[in-house]
């Protein structure tokens, strides 16, 4: 895999703050830095509403 951005969501997104800075640190060991380096790594914007949001989303296309 070769991903340009990781997104952190749901409960993850939540702890933002403490997950973070040890994920950066992990991905910058493992990672070659020409992978480090066009990755971006962010949280989802959509928090504990995103299940219900992308459920109505899928609801309102079915839809006729």
């Amino acid at each position: 895999a070769d991903p340009e951005m990781l997104v952190l969501g749901g409960i993850m997104a939540s702890a933002a703050d403490l997950l973070l800075e040890p994920l950066r640190a992990e991905i910058t060991r493992r990672l070659p830095k020409p992978m480090l380096d066009a990755l971006q790594i962010q949280t989802a914007t959509l928090g504990d509403t995103a299940a219900a949001i992308g459920a109505a989303r899928h609801v309102s296309v079915a839809l006729p």
